[in-house]
């Protein structure tokens, strides 16, 4: 009887063991179930940062594009031969490229936070380089361009287009063919006189304003309101080679009020009575003279 005692309470013990055993390997097999989730979370997490980053900072890195602070920079790498990741520059600096074998496109991004006047030209300096100097909009608009003279040694093209909205433009360089050497475009703009009624720049009686004609630049309109009816006097003092072709003056409804031909130095129009109200006075000048002009307004 003893022994059938002491062989139960062995038995016993090893049930005991059995259902601790058990016991402990369901406590790990949670543990270990809990543990993969937290891992697999914790990859999720790591996946999606990296996503959002890249999502990001993809586009920038992807364009090629190269936003540029310093107004007078060096670009050692070719430009893109279309508008997409093109290097964006100053819109008042020098900027020194170069056309490589099998290059003859260039592209530029130039931005604009004001309407503005802007210039673009690209000159050699390693012989015969440049071919031509474009302009466009961001809707690929060509806003101007001019060809390289064929008679120099080296070659020059600029290009203008004048009361340009903010936003972003485009400076496109050709090559003569299989050209290969380094060229520089000097870049500028100007707060130019108003090229239409739309834009005319204000003008008060007796206030003189200063400005010229440029390249691509062959009108200039100011605004004058006359508080009531008077007469109106019209001075434009030519101040370095440049023609007035005529002065001109309108209302309101565009009609012509009256107009005077230019001359050599100085340009004069009066109106001895005008009814009380908005006029725009249009300068043109003569051919292609460039230089600057001083008009005066008077009653």
């Amino acid at each position: 009887m003893k022994h059938f005692f002491t062989t139960n309470q062995k038995g016993s013990a090893i049930v005991e063991y059995g259902l601790l055993a058990g016991l402990v390997a369901v406590v790990a097999i949670a543990s270990v179930s809990r543990l993969g989730q937290t891992i697999a979370h914790s990859f999720e997490d790591t996946a999606s940062n990296l996503e959002a980053s890249q999502s990001l900072e993809g586009p920038a890195a992807s364009s090629g594009g190269e936003v540029v602070a310093d107004p007078n920079i060096v670009i050692t790498e070719d430009a893109p031969s279309t508008a997409a990741g093109a290097p964006e520059i100053d819109k008042d600096g020098t900027v020194t490229a170069s056309f490589e074998e099998g290059d003859d496109t260039d592209f530029y991004m130039v931005r604009l936070s004001e309407t503005s006047d802007f210039n673009a030209v690209a000159t050699d300096s390693d012989g015969r380089v440049v071919r031509q100097t474009a302009l466009y909009d961001s809707n690929n608009k060509l806003l101007g361009y001019n060809w390289a003279a064929t008679w120099d040694p080296t070659s020059k093209a600029g290009a203008q287009a004048n009361d340009l909205p903010p936003g972003d433009y485009f400076v496109r360089v050709l090559a003569e063919p299989s050209a290969v050497g380094d060229y520089t475009i000097t870049t500028s703009t100007r707060h130019d006189v108003g090229n239409s009624p739309d834009t005319a720049t204000d003008i008060s009686f007796g206030v003189p304003i200063v400005s010229d004609f440029v390249v691509g630049d062959y009108q200039d309109f100011f605004k004058i309101v006359l508080a009531q009816d008077g007469p109106l006097n019209v001075l434009v003092e030519n101040l370095d080679h440049t023609m007035e072709k005529q002065v001109a003056i309108f209302d309101t409804s565009d009609r012509v009020v009256g107009y005077s031909w230019g001359e050599p130095t100085q340009t004069t129009h009066s109106e001895s009575n005008l009814s009380a109200g908005t006029y725009y006075i249009r300068l043109e000048r003569d051919g292609s003279d460039n230089g600057q002009y001083r008009i005066t307004v008077t009653q």
